[in-house]
Formats: C-alpha cells, structure tokens, sequence
C-alpha cells in the first residue's frame, strides 16, 4: 500500500470510529508511528482532521457514528455542531446568572447547564447513586469533570463537607455553597485544563486525610486500565487517592471500554464504580476480581 492508499483508508477508518491512534495505525499498516504521524499532519494540513497526542479524530463527523464516539467529539469540540444538529442539542456549559437576594445584595450562581437529554439521564442517573455516599462532616476530593462538578451541585446544606480539590472550575461550582468548606492547593496553574498543578499542589493534598474520593477518568478498559487525557490531573488523582479511605470511579457509560493516554495502576485501590449501564457480562466479572462494586 503506497502513501496515497494509506491516507485514504485512513481517513475511513477515521470517518468510521470519529478517532484514531497512532499506535494503533502503526501496527495495522506496519508502518513506524512516526510514518503515522507525518500522514496525519498531512490530512490536518488538508483540513479533514484535527491532531491530538496520539492520534487525530475528524473535523466532521457524520450522523450515523456511534453515540460513544458522538460524545467524545463533543467533548474535544464544544462549540462544533453535527450535520443538521443544532450546536445547543448537545453541549454541556458552565452558566453563570445573577440572583438578588435581600436587601439588593446579587450573588452569582454557577451551575452546569447539559443540554443533551440523553446525557443528562445518564449523567443524573451517576450522580444519584454518588450522592448517597456522602455524610454530613465528611471530607471529600474531586479533581476535574462534569460528573464531579454535577455531584458538588447537587449537595446541599443538609451536609456540611470539607471538600479537597484542584480544579479551579469544581471550587468555583462549590463557591456557591457556604455548607461546603473549599481546600484549595496552590501551586502553578494549567491553564488549559483550570487546574493547579506542581510540588506546591502535591505538598498540600498529602496534609489531609480524605473520607471519599470521587474519581471521574476520561476512559477505562480492563486492558489499557484508568486512563486520564492530561497526565497532571492524573498525577492529582493518584494523591488524592493515596489519601483517601474510600475511593469511587465515576464513568458514564460511553467511556466504558474507552483509554486515553495517561494511565492509572491502581485497579484494586477502588472500593466502588458508579456508571448509568450495566457493562458487560466480562468487565463485570474483572470488577469483581478486582474487588469493585458496580452501581449501575
């Protein structure tokens, strides 16, 4: 298969599946990764793909492709839109509003707006079941993600909790709420992802002792484990976790059988996994080798 042939056929395995890896297109074309990687800057200099760490996934997307890889994409894209979808069937937000309350005083009230009712199900179905393993006084930490986020806009002043956290955008979600007593690390602040990252971070979550730890991965797989699309929050992660008593995975179900590329050696450090759907008869069965509750 000659250069030309291989980009062709890569770009329909790429409008098939909405992603792919390098790694994998390396083995599949016996090819070196970085042979992959110099086609793939080729089709994003076409403008038909977009390159990530690792791999690529498709500028356009069509309408049949598996709702898994739907949700991917609007992740990575969230002001992008499908063909004849509009761009608020889909996207989950940060909104802000303003509410007065007595005496003229405003206060700024910040909530997760998701606007794909599919998601929101599923996503509301998780956060139910995270909710309930909360008690008054508990200390508590979650690092990035909607799930988190969703879970810290749900509590409400029947508990009071200490929460530990390095994502500036869940703290500010958490801001809004004076029953919930915000640890901030300090630290050098990823600007991209709004999370503080560095030895100043680390210092500061290892002085605590966490009652639960809500951990939301970006993929997991029996295979290729817990994995996390930014390795400083997956080094957040691991701390918090080294310091937690009790340790739940948050998954929706399209990350389910899904990896990223920093991965997480700690199966057997979680006590629980919460997703919206029952996985299958397999992973069910590595769960419960790895001592892992499913809620689901």
């Amino acid at each position: 298969m000659d250069q030309i042939e291989r980009r062709q056929d890569i770009m329909k395995e790429i409008k098939k599946n909405g992603a792919v890896k390098v790694k994998e297109l390396a083995k599949a074309y016996s090819v070196g990764e970085a042979t992959i990687r110099r086609d793939l800057k080729q089709l994003a200099e076409e403008d038909r793909l977009v390159v990530t760490y690792g791999g690529a996934y498709l500028r356009e997307i069509p309408n049949d492709i598996a709702y898994k890889n739907r949700v991917q994409w609007v992740n990575k894209n969230p002001a992008a839109k499908y063909p004849g979808e509009s761009n608020s069937n889909h996207r989950c937000r940060l909104q802000h509003s303003t509410m007065i309350k007595g005496q003229g005083q405003e206060q700024v009230i910040r909530e997760i707006i998701i606007e794909d009712s599919i998601l929101k199900d599923r996503y509301n179905k998780i956060v139910g079941e995270a909710y309930n393993y909360i008690q008054d006084g508990d200390t508590i930490a979650v690092g990035n993600g909607t799930l988190s986020a969703l879970l810290l806009q749900k509590i409400d002043s029947k508990l009071r909790i200490n929460l530990i956290t390095p994502s500036l955008t869940n703290a500010l979600i958490a801001s809004d709420k004076p029953f919930i007593k915000i640890h901030v690390p300090g630290g050098i602040l990823d600007n991209d992802n709004k999370i503080l990252t560095g030895s100043q971070m680390e210092l500061f979550i290892r002085q605590f002792n966490i009652d639960k730890v809500f951990v939301e991965p970006e993929g997991i797989s029996k295979t290729e484990g817990i994995t996390f699309s930014d390795y400083e929050e997956l080094k957040a992660t691991s701390l918090m976790i080294e310091q937690g008593k009790t340790k739940i995975l948050l998954v929706e179900s399209s990350k389910m059988n899904t990896s990223s590329f920093a991965k997480l050696e700690l199966w057997q450090s979680f006590d629980s996994l919460i997703t919206d759907t029952k996985p299958d008869d397999e992973h069910c069965k590595f769960l419960d080798i790895q001592g892992i509750k499913l809620i689901c």
